[in-house]
């Protein structure tokens, strides 16, 4: 009997909306603290979810559901690609992007870089699983995911100890490290050894860890800001213990029947909200009452709500097909 987890599918769908939060910062107009706290510290716990998610579910014992997997998020990859190709085309007329570097690397649209991350991670991790433990390929990815904080949140510290010819040689050619190698590999395969390593630990000290792990999010990354450290805010040290503690809580409640419909909901929100947002913006100028997504709250509301509805919509249409080809 297969088991089910509809924690984490509800977690991933939650989550789908402090990536708006990220994207749409929409307590920017209220108090800089809060819309920092919101936006850098919050909401962060989202893609390393869903990186462990990832992980969690990958079977490596059975190559037809890994092939599955890979077939369906190349699949993904390349619908949303050519969905967001058209907002990204005049940057590549210009020269100012590079499409080859986009497909591989950084996702032909801001939020698309997870789908070859997610990629590579998975790849990653199949390869070194065949070689080496599990604890061996987390002490890697730690390493990895370690050095990547220089590229990222910890990017100031590269020109105390030293090394920031390299580090900025290195995101001159590649932008950022928040990638399948430096910040996907960790995460996945700590989703992975959860599959035969589970924290076995009472629910009251996994939400004690998790709210501890969510302070020191907050000291780390304020202290950070304070001194001017980071050049982004997606890897940092303390949100490893936040996440874990947050996924082993949302492990505790299995099921027997499965339900489909916050994690497609989720994945929907995650994708589409941009182009949720665009094509508002250009139906509203009809109107001329593009202003209105001028605030932030409003274009966050807005999209989250928009882009919730025709997830809905989206699922009713493939219920209703499945139920006409049966």
């Amino acid at each position: 009997m297969r088991i089910y987890y509809p924690r984490i599918d509800k977690a991933r769908w939650l989550l789908a909306y402090l990536i708006l939060i990220i994207h749409f910062r929409p307590l920017s107009g209220f108090n800089p603290t809060v819309d920092f706290a919101s936006a850098q510290v919050v909401a962060r716990i989202a893609v390393p979810f869903y990186f462990m998610a990832t992980g969690f579910f990958m079977d490596y014992d059975q190559k037809d559901k890994v092939k599955a997997w890979l077939k369906n998020i190349l699949k993904l990859t390349l619908l949303w690609s050519l969905i967001y190709l058209p907002f990204r085309i005049q940057a590549y007329l210009n020269g100012k992007a590079n499409i080859l570097m986009d497909i591989v690397h950084l996702g032909v649209h801001v939020h698309l870089w997870y789908l070859p991350a997610s990629i590579l991670a998975v790849l990653l991790l199949g390869f070194l699983i065949k070689h080496v433990k599990i604890k061996t390929i987390l002490l890697m990815g730690f390493m990895l995911y370690f050095i990547g904080l220089f590229g990222d949140a910890y990017y100031g510290f590269s020109h105390m100890i030293g090394i920031e010819n390299l580090v900025d040689d290195y995101l001159y050619v590649f932008e950022t490290t928040r990638n399948g190698l430096f910040f996907g590999l960790f995460f996945v395969s700590l989703g992975y050894s959860f599959r035969t390593h589970p924290l076995n630990i009472k629910s009251n000290y996994k939400l004690g860890g998790f709210i501890i792990g969510f302070i020191l999010m907050f000291v780390e990354m304020l202290s950070l800001e304070n001194a001017g450290i980071p050049i982004e805010y997606n890897m940092y040290l303390s949100i490893i213990p936040t996440v874990y503690f947050l996924f082993s809580l949302c492990m505790e409640k299995t099921s027997t029947e499965k339900n489909k419909s916050y994690k497609d909901l989720g994945t929907f929100i995650y994708f589409s909200h941009f182009i949720v947002l665009y094509l508002s913006i250009g139906l509203f100028m009809l109107f001329k009452l593009e202003w209105i997504f001028y605030n932030n709250l409003f274009r966050f509301f807005y999209v989250a709500i928009v882009s919730t509805l025709l997830g809905q919509y989206s699922q009713k249409r493939k219920l209703k097909r499945l139920h006409q080809s049966t």
